[in-house]
């Protein structure tokens, strides 16, 4: 479902939060 609406990542908070991929492919390294 994660990749219908964005990636689900976890926070230092234990919750869940949707990003959209674009941001995550930029906050997040390549390969993950």
């Amino acid at each position: 479902m994660r990749h219908i609406a964005g990636i689900a990542v976890a926070v230092p908070d234990g919750e869940l939060q949707i990003v959209p991929r674009q941001v995550c492919a930029i906050n997040l390294p390549a390969g993950h």
